[in-house]
């Protein structure tokens, strides 16, 4: 039982099995917000605010609205 938590729980590719598994979870289930506000930081500091002067960079605020759990 730890081998398999260890698998569910670990970072690698970023928590893959535990998005899959979260997906897999009768509801109600209660996602790990943790994992949702790193994507948020990661989608933040990696994109830029303004493509070009004065040219707001919507892609990145399309990239922010469609972060979130994925529940069956």
């Amino acid at each position: 039982m730890i081998q398999q938590l260890k698998l569910v729980t670990s970072h690698t590719s970023s928590y893959k099995e535990y998005r899959a598994a979260l997906r897999r979870a009768e509801l109600p289930a209660i996602p790990y917000i943790g994992i949702w506000l790193t994507d948020l930081t990661f989608i933040e500091d990696g994109n830029p605010t303004y493509e070009v002067p004065e040219r707001i960079n919507f892609s990145k605020y399309r990239r922010i609205a469609a972060v979130r759990p994925r529940v069956s």
